[in-house]
């Protein structure tokens, strides 16, 4: 593969529809769609879709990996997985007729030795002319540094 997408820190985005929101008040919502992302994850799917190959690599918590990966499977993403302890979190898009919020949440325990297992399945893959994308925040439990040494 001559590109490579790395995301450490996914998520289900929820779209959701309300008619309105109002601060504490209770309300019926129509969930419109659940979709597997994050931001290397998605320049995969876009580049899957353009008929590009490319290797994703995400981490994904085990606690709903089923869920999260089954999509990205079936549109035919070349997948390398680390799976961690914990759930991929999950965004709330909120779309009302006063505008659009979005609610983020945190998710799983993504921490350096994750990131030493992708690093040692990656690195010997990178060659001249490759392209590394990392995309996306980094998990509150990665260190930078240790990252990108």
């Amino acid at each position: 593969m001559n590109i490579i997408t790395i995301t450490l820190n996914p998520a289900i985005d929820v779209h959701v529809s309300l008619d309105s929101f109002r601060h504490s008040s209770d309300g019926n919502y129509t969930v419109l769609k659940r979709d597997s992302g994050g931001k290397g994850v998605n320049v995969s799917r876009a580049l899957r879709a353009l008929s590009q190959d490319s290797l994703c690599c995400v981490a994904v918590g085990k606690d709903n990996a089923d869920e999260y990966l089954k999509p990205l499977e079936d549109c035919g993403m070349t997948l390398d997985v680390e799976l961690v302890p914990g759930s991929v979190r999950e965004n709330v898009h909120v779309s009302t007729s006063q505008g659009d919020m979005v609610v983020p949440a945190s998710g799983a325990c993504v921490d350096n030795t994750a990131v030493f297992r992708i690093k040692e399945r990656v690195l010997p893959l990178v060659y001249e002319g490759c392209f590394v994308c990392f995309c996306g925040k980094l998990p509150p439990d990665c260190d930078k540094s240790y990252v990108m040494d």
